[in-house]
């Protein structure tokens, strides 16, 4: 297996950051086209988005040495340490379901203003993992703020965030009613969640 030599410059990951948005700030700073840098780097896809859920040993290896890191750092920046009890609730297509306003603001001083973390993309975070700050839902690009309707539940909703978080240490029937739990108390407790809707009401 032939990998292809390192990239001249490397940028530093946001913390938290995909591996899809990554790359693609990488593109954007080469004034090239996705496809073209990831032939550049030896992997040979269209799109970035997919290395989020989709990622082999080989294409690790391939990555780590095109973009200065080890195979395990790659990996750490997918969403395969969650590939079994949580993939469903993980997001798809590259665009976040989820994002923190604190962490924004931190990337844009950084110099990381178009950088998406991961758990922008896992359904059931209602915080943010690197700040605490309470996540803001997105809806076609646009981030809504948090609901506080059912500020009374916030407890029971922040217990069952950690539940899920750590699912993969849970016997399967506990992570089960865990999941069903904090499923229900979501939708229930966030209409922001269903931003079409929440606007339709607040112009009424």
């Amino acid at each position: 297996m032939i990998l292809p030599d390192p990239l001249p410059l490397v940028l530093e990951e946001a913390p938290d950051e995909s591996l899809s948005s990554w790359l693609n700030r990488h593109a954007e700073f080469y004034g090239i086209a996705p496809s073209a840098l990831s032939h550049r780097v030896g992997i040979g896809r269209l799109a970035f988005a997919g290395l989020d859920h989709r990622l082999n040993e080989s294409e690790a290896r391939t990555l780590a040495s095109a973009m200065r890191r080890s195979p395990t750092s790659i990996s750490n920046m997918t969403h395969l340490q969650h590939q079994d009890r949580l993939m469903a609730m993980i997001g798809r297509g590259g665009e976040p379901v989820h994002a923190c306003s604190e962490c924004r603001q931190r990337n844009r001083r950084d110099n990381q203003a178009t950088a998406t973390m991961k758990s922008w993309s896992h359904g059931w975070r209602i915080t943010c993992p690197l700040c605490g700050s309470r996540l803001q839902d997105v809806d076609g690009g646009k981030a809504y703020p948090p609901a506080d309707a059912f500020e009374h539940l916030w407890d029971e909703a922040w217990r069952g965030e950690e539940l899920i978080a750590n699912i993969d240490l849970l016997p399967a029937d506990r992570a089960a009613l865990g999941a069903v739990a904090f499923v229900a108390f979501a939708s229930v407790a966030r209409p922001h969640g269903y931003p079409t809707a929440n606007r339709a009401r607040q112009s009424a």
